[in-house]
């Protein structure tokens, strides 16, 4: 994993993600998946669908805490300090009890609305560089984080 190309490692990314880690419990991934799985994933909805799309994915939602400092072990500083600026538009005790707000809660109020258009917007122009080229880096850099990644039995 450590040879291989940029191209190559985003396909193995892309499958490692799509076929298996969204299909595992997120509480069994190890933690150098969870930085992949999750990076991945905001990467995907700001990217596809838009940063609300994540209110779809409760797997990744509540798991965006953590997200921040994924993006921050993988030198993406401006992406997580987005992503946590996302986070403190959530209404009060929704990480803490669990409770994902509905989509229409962030277009009842014009300034909410137009804050995660912002924020999606800045992540979505890869302020940090290309996320498939920072993971890349952060895995390719260390045999005992990609060996990680292929932990998936």
């Amino acid at each position: 994993l450590c040879k291989l190309s940029l191209d190559d490692f985003t396909e193995l990314s892309i499958a490692l993600t799509y076929d298996y880690f969204y299909e595992m419990p997120f509480e069994s991934l190890n933690s150098h998946q969870k930085t992949l799985f999750l990076c991945m994933a905001v990467e995907a909805s700001c990217q596809a669908d838009g940063i609300l799309s994540l209110l779809e994915q409760e797997n990744v939602f509540f798991a965006l805490p953590e997200a921040v400092d994924e993006f921050l072990k993988i030198s993406s500083p401006i992406t997580a300090k987005e992503l946590d600026k996302f986070l403190d538009l959530m209404p009060k005790g929704t990480f803490e009890d669990r409770v994902m707000p509905e989509y229409e809660w962030f277009s009842e109020n014009a300034e909410r609305e137009e804050a995660a258009e912002n924020i999606e917007s800045v992540i979505s122009d890869y302020p940090d560089g290309l996320t498939r080229e920072l993971l890349w880096k952060y895995f390719v850099s260390d045999i005992t984080r990609a060996k990680s990644l292929l932990d998936v039995m």
